[in-house]
């Protein structure tokens, strides 16, 4: 069914500075959805160009999407199109996907895939798509929530560890998060999953990030955002807050002795 919407809700101050943790995800709830931004908003939804101007010309050239957010400087959002020689070969290994997001090599070659609707599943090589992954855990799927990022472990061949981001449910709404599990050793399901990571919980469902890499160093980097609204975004500019950073954790979900802000005060460790 729907998920309801709801009339914007006023933001508590204390949401802007609430950080991290590794509270557990739960099932499915119904607490009311909105959608980031009011419908008052005077956004303009422009067609996307059909043509690319030529090399050296301003590539965007249509009506900024929301007036009432002007650029910080003259042409910072008028790049000019610039064309490279680098040749590109293009090839569909596998279609009927459904909102594919991330894929993650495994060492014999095939893919993890993450559809954003949910699931996840292996592709092979050659294409064929296998039934979908065991014990994923619940998934917001609205706007830009869902099952995001899938990272293989890199001891995989020892250890058969995997990561997710995605967003999760929790009590008073819904926040991105990692976790940590076993792919079985059929490959069927995932086993004994780890919370590593939990934001804020929030009720709207635009701008949530998820983007995930393993360090050289061997630490794990999250890409959290600021959830659109006014209210929000300024938590981007607070090192209190870990909406709108590069978050660093180990893998299993501690925090690096070595991270930046881990010994100032009142900052967010990760």
């Amino acid at each position: 069914q729907p998920r309801p919407w709801a009339e914007r809700p006023p933001v508590d101050p204390a949401l802007v500075v609430e950080k991290a943790s590794r509270e557990p995800f739960t099932e499915a709830n119904d607490v009311p959805l909105f959608p980031g931004l009011p419908p008052t908003a005077p956004v303009q939804r422009q067609p996307t160009p059909r043509e690319v101007p030529p090399e050296g010309q301003v590539l965007e050239q249509r009506p900024a999407v929301n007036p009432t957010q002007p650029p910080a400087f003259p042409g910072q959002t008028r790049a000019v199109a610039v064309r490279t020689a680098t040749p590109i070969e293009e090839r569909v290994v596998a279609s009927g996907l459904s909102h594919p997001w991330s894929l993650a090599f495994l060492p014999d070659g095939r893919m993890l895939v993450t559809e954003k609707s949910g699931t996840l599943r292996i592709v092979t090589p050659q294409g064929a798509v296998s039934a979908p992954v065991g014990n994923v855990p619940p998934v917001l799927f609205a706007g830009d929530c869902g099952l995001l990022a899938v990272l293989v472990d890199t001891d995989f061949a020892t250890n058969r560890l995997i990561y997710l981001s995605f967003v999760g449910y929790r009590p008073k709404g819904h926040a991105l998060m990692v976790v940590r599990g076993r792919l079985s050793d059929d490959d069927g399901a995932i086993e004994g999953i780890t919370q590593l990571l939990t934001l804020p919980a929030h009720t709207g469902i635009n701008h949530y990030a998820g983007g995930m890499v393993l360090g050289h160093d061997g630490t794990l980097y999250l890409g959290t955002s600021e959830w659109i609204s006014d209210e929000t975004r300024i938590a981007a500019q607070l090192p209190a807050s870990p909406m709108g950073k590069i978050l660093r954790i180990n893998r299993d979900g501690s925090i690096p002795h070595d991270n930046p802000y881990v010994n100032v005060s009142g900052a967010e460790p990760r």
